[in-house]
């Protein structure tokens, strides 16, 4: 038999399957759930209210070391501006955009300001009329390279395994 002592949690069980945070259970009540539903609730009280444990990194709060590195290429377009300035090296703002289809220049320019501000590209002003810039990936944003390596192979293969030989009939998807 489980016996706990457990103060008021800030936890809810809706249809005893999930877990939200507006109801409370009682110390009493813990004897009526499975012990795995305990143990998550513990768990997820223990998170929440231990926020010194969480990692705390420019004004925002991570969960893991993943939730980091997520944070900086987060959204459709960023890991594609990096993969593509990995592969072709300095690209200005026209070329970038000729290579994403899709991406509306406010979306292309709001994804570059912020690789910019991450510091992970680098922007280096060509000419000032016509105003040119070239952009291209910063020391930190070079160590990024096993992953954009990693997704363009797993890429190829699943491709592969679904009948397309991107690497063959590459010259088509240009």
């Amino acid at each position: 038999m489980l016996i706990l002592v457990i103060p008021i949690l800030k936890l809810v069980f809706f249809n005893d399957r999930s877990i939200g945070s507006n109801l409370r259970i009682r110390s009493w009540q813990v004897n009526t759930l499975p012990k795995s539903r305990v143990a998550q609730a513990l768990r997820i009280y223990y998170f929440y209210s231990n926020p010194k444990k969480m990692i705390r990194l420019r004004g925002k709060a991570y969960t893991c070391p993943v939730d980091v590195t997520l944070s900086f290429v987060n959204g459709k377009w960023k890991l594609l501006i990096l993969s593509h300035l990995h592969r072709f090296k300095g690209r200005g703002y026209g070329e970038i955009k000729e290579n994403l289809p899709g991406v509306s220049e406010k979306m292309l320019s709001q994804q570059l300001k912020e690789l910019e501000k991450d510091q992970l590209i680098e922007k280096r002003i060509l000419s000032q009329k016509p105003y040119r810039v070239e952009y291209s990936l910063s020391a930190t944003g070079k160590t990024f390279a096993p992953l954009f390596d990693f997704a363009s192979k797993w890429g190829i293969r699943y491709l592969k395994k679904h009948g397309i030989d991107y690497l063959k009939d590459q010259k088509l998807y240009k």
